[in-house]
């Protein structure tokens, strides 16, 4: 099974929308703000700093 290192990085959607269990793996998310890609992805419930991203 392929996991998201795999996926992202030819990732041609513009936004990507993911689960709470993304939230603290900020490697998924600045690999994709270096292509310019939107991540909405909620915080968890237990995050300190509950803005979100």
């Amino acid at each position: 099974m392929a996991g998201a290192d795999d996926l992202l990085p030819g990732m041609q959607a513009d936004l990507l929308i993911a689960d709470t269990a993304y939230d603290a793996d900020e490697r998924i998310v600045s690999m994709l703000a270096d292509r310019d890609k939107a991540v909405v992805i909620p915080p968890k419930a237990n995050q300190k700093n509950q803005a979100g991203l």
